[in-house]
């Protein structure tokens, strides 16, 4: 509520700093919002290198969206296979809803081989085409 300012006032620092303590605690949830902080300046300095470092904790602490952040940072590195394993393994631990989320978003990946992947995905767990 403090990040996105619903119902109480907006407060980007204090949201960081609730993340923080929630990420030291070894919450991935927090860890994978404390990334999200990171690369996007939200309460922080954007530092690119402490994003990655959170999504990849939060990605093996088991954080569905985190899975699926740490996969987008390797698949802008390049590193294709790895980052297809943490999109199998975001897809596989996000519920439904957000499943099809993840799978409209990565239809859309510059990588030809994400997109194969995001099908074979769309294809195997049947839910609708992503638009």
């Amino acid at each position: 509520m403090l990040l996105t300012g619903e119902t109480i006032a907006r407060d980007q620092r204090a949201a960081f700093a609730c993340f923080l303590n929630a990420a030291d605690d070894g919450n991935a949830e927090a860890q994978n919002l404390l990334g999200r902080c990171f690369e996007n300046g939200w309460g922080t300095p954007v530092d690119r290198n402490a994003a990655r470092n959170c999504y990849k904790l939060a990605a093996e602490n088991g954080d569905f969206r985190g899975a699926h952040n740490h996969a987008c940072v390797l698949s802008a590195d390049g590193c294709i296979a790895g980052a297809l394993r943490w999109f199998e393994r975001g897809i596989a631990g996000a519920p439904p809803p957000a499943r099809v989320q993840m799978l409209k978003a990565l239809n859309h990946h510059p990588r030809c081989a994400v997109r194969a992947f995001a099908a074979r995905a769309l294809e195997n767990c049947q839910v609708a085409a992503p638009d």
